[in-house]
């Protein structure tokens, strides 16, 4: 499952970052200044960070009332029951870290098997985030993504949350005793949170180009911390 969120991730990014360029230079040739904005991309990196957490919860509850023979004046019956439960986490976190210029038209086969998380099958949106920024910058809204001493990030949060439970109840009744007449007597139940968190930013020259500038590095961190507090205060 790794393997495949990872892959999707890398495939959704190289398809929004082409879409968005050649969208870009297609414009640009209506222009009359034919610039293309999109050329700063080549300055740029991405970071991605995935976060799987899957809590697994399962419980015994079988019950029985028996009703033994009484006299015709009195009437006696006795219940019991048992309960076991049983609950477990685990949480996967990994980051990757990828040059916007290797990314474009990146050729990417397409999988037809998209299993075993929500993050792999589901269109991330990162288009959309992507087009709108370089729109409020034609615009004259914000600054523009090379400008020397802004804070030119981009960041964006995926989250999905997927529960799943399963219920059995058998029961039986004797002549003499009911067996789980009410009640459940096993449930099961997993829920499971993916998240991605990807920000966009130039590239951090100083370092070689192997990471992002502070500002965006710092954005990145701090939306990670975020998430893993929300994560401790929702586990076990």
């Amino acid at each position: 499952m790794i393997g495949q969120v990872v892959k999707a991730v890398r495939c959704q990014l190289g398809a929004s970052i082409t879409e968005t360029i050649l969208n870009d230079w297609d414009q640009a040739q209506d222009r009359i200044s034919k610039k293309r904005y999109t050329d700063v991309f080549d300055n740029w990196g991405a970071e991605a960070n995935v976060s799987i957490a899957i809590t697994d919860k399962t419980g015994l509850s079988p019950s029985a009332l028996i009703t033994p023979p009484s006299s015709p004046t009195s009437l006696f019956t006795l219940g019991t029951g048992v309960s076991a439960t049983s609950e477990s986490y685990r949480n996967v976190k990994f980051n990757t870290f990828y040059n916007v210029r290797e990314l474009f038209n990146r050729p990417c086969p397409i999988d037809n098997q998209r299993l075993g998380s929500p993050l792999v099958a589901t269109d991330l949106k990162i288009t959309p985030l992507l087009e709108g920024r370089l729109l409020a910058m034609r615009t004259g809204e914000a600054s523009s993504l090379d400008e020397p001493g802004r804070t030119n990030v981009l960041s964006t949060t995926i989250r999905f949350t997927v529960d799943t439970s399963l219920n059995l109840n058998p029961s039986w009744k004797l002549i003499q005793a009911n067996v789980n007449s009410s009640g459940n007597l096993f449930t099961t139940s997993r829920n499971r949170i993916h998240e991605l968190i990807i920000t966009f930013g130039p590239l951090d020259r100083n370092r070689g180009g192997r990471s992002l500038i502070p500002i965006a590095e710092q954005t990145h961190i701090f939306a990670i911390a975020q998430r893993d507090m929300q994560v401790i205060r929702q586990s076990p």
